[in-house]
């Protein structure tokens, strides 16, 4: 019991430290795993020797490459993002969907949703927020949408690519160890829910909002000319992983050798490598992010934490269908804020404790932790893309997280009630 109470001491103290931004997650993280180990080491009354070899060998040795597939993904999901926005793709989907979208404001709002969606199926990070933000948000505002209702629309596009973009899924898979076509399944099940509940919203806003009117300068640059067949190259992995269930990897790495070749052969390898230096940069910090991550799940890994922690974990998981349905649908705010429910903070450590514990079939937590995933991914203020969003339409992140909160809260009602009584991942067998 004492130890329990330890581990939930620095549980606390590490979430206190990430909320109020006093410590980022990168760091956080993998001394909370150090911490961690060092309790349930001197618990077991461990000499300074068997202490160092669990720390420095077990815990950061084995946890800093525990996240590595996710590693590689990133950096090349990082590389495809610069060809991306280098070539000029990104601008051309803009415009695009801003020609074919017409005067019509739910038309624009439901091309720039689709653009946006399209686009965050392989961009991710701080570069391709600001870069689709200021290209999209500019000409939603110009047509009536208020700034609060055009970063919300974008932040739902965002989410809707998110969830079957390859790094996100390849995360899922390295700390639940399902199978990849399982992830991807259930993601495209979401992803259809999630695109309902940000068609409603944008119907439902866009009535409510008539009367606003804001005109606002429309980015006036051209785009580069660019064949049909070049702008396949952002959903290109999805279409591979969907069509021809390629994994992540291969598919991001056909899909950058498709962009270098198609939109400028003669210097396929000198795009690759700009590319990838670009990439790397980046991604720096997810992959920083990632170590400490591992750190911190492979010491929630070790039977000695295991042993401490998962009773009581296993014991407050609901566990009967209704019980999953709203118990993870009201604790859904508890994966912001880096808490104990989303996997980018101290929700890896209590997805692999349930995980471990057997409490709930693998395939349910799964289904739980992405669906909170998008809850994060909405309505956390402390998320980047949130924070860059908000700059652009000069709101801030709590208030777009407020207006979007009883969307993302319904959709999370909807999509775990899919998952235990239309998917009936409670009953895998």
């Amino acid at each position: 019991m004492a130890t329990s109470l330890a581990l939930l001491t620095l549980f606390l103290f590490f979430s206190i430290l990430m909320v109020n931004r006093w410590m980022p997650a990168m760091l956080a993280l993998p001394c909370l795993g150090l911490a961690v180990a060092m309790v349930v080491g001197l618990h077991h009354h461990m000499n300074w020797s068997q202490l160092q070899e669990l720390m420095s060998v077990e815990i950061l040795g084995k946890g800093s490459v525990a996240m590595a597939r996710s590693i590689v993904v990133a950096i090349f999901g990082g590389a495809l993002a610069q060809l991306v926005t280098q070539k000029g793709m990104t601008r051309a989907l803009v415009a695009s969907a801003a020609e074919y979208g017409g005067d019509h404001k739910v038309g624009i709002g439901i091309a720039m949703l689709v653009v946006v969606a399209i686009n965050f199926t392989s961009l991710s990070g701080v570069a391709a927020i600001l870069l689709v933000g200021n290209l999209v948000l500019p000409i939603l505002i110009s047509v009536g949408f208020s700034p609060r209702f055009a970063g919300t629309l974008m932040l739902f596009g965002v989410a809707l690519g998110g969830l079957v973009n390859p790094l996100s899924l390849q995360i899922f898979v390295d700390i639940f160890k399902v199978d990849f076509a399982d992830c991807l399944r259930l993601s495209t099940h979401y992803l259809i829910l999630l695109g309902g509940v940000a068609m409603a919203y944008l119907l439902f806003q866009t009535k409510r909002e008539r009367r606003f009117a804001w005109a606002s300068p429309v980015p006036t640059e051209q785009p580069p000319p660019l064949k049909w067949w070049a702008l396949l190259t952002p959903a290109l992995p999805l279409l591979l992983m969907g069509l021809f269930q390629v994994t992540p990897l291969p598919a991001i790495l056909l899909s950058l050798v498709y962009g270098s070749l198609i939109t400028q052969p003669r210097q396929c390898l000198a795009s690759l490598s700009q590319a990838l230096i670009e990439g790397i940069r980046e991604v720096a910090p997810v992959i920083a992010l990632f170590i400490g991550l591992g750190v911190a799940l492979e010491a929630f890994r070790h039977p000695l934490s295991e042993a401490a922690l998962g009773p009581l974990v296993a014991g407050l998981t609901p566990q009967a269908p209704l019980a999953f349905v709203l118990g993870f649908t009201l604790l859904a705010p508890m994966a912001t804020y880096r808490g104990p429910l989303t996997l980018y903070g101290l929700g890896g450590g209590v997805a692999v404790l349930l995980v471990k514990s057997q409490v709930l079939p693998v395939t349910a937590l799964l289904a739980a932790f992405l669906c909170l995933g998008q809850f994060q991914s909405i309505c956390d203020p402390t998320c980047t893309h949130n924070v860059c969003v908000g700059q652009i339409v000069k709101e801030s992140p709590e208030r777009l997280a407020l207006h979007a909160l009883v969307w993302v809260w319904t959709f999370v009602l909807l999509a775990t009630s899919w998952a235990v009584w239309g998917q009936g991942i409670l009953n895998p067998g």
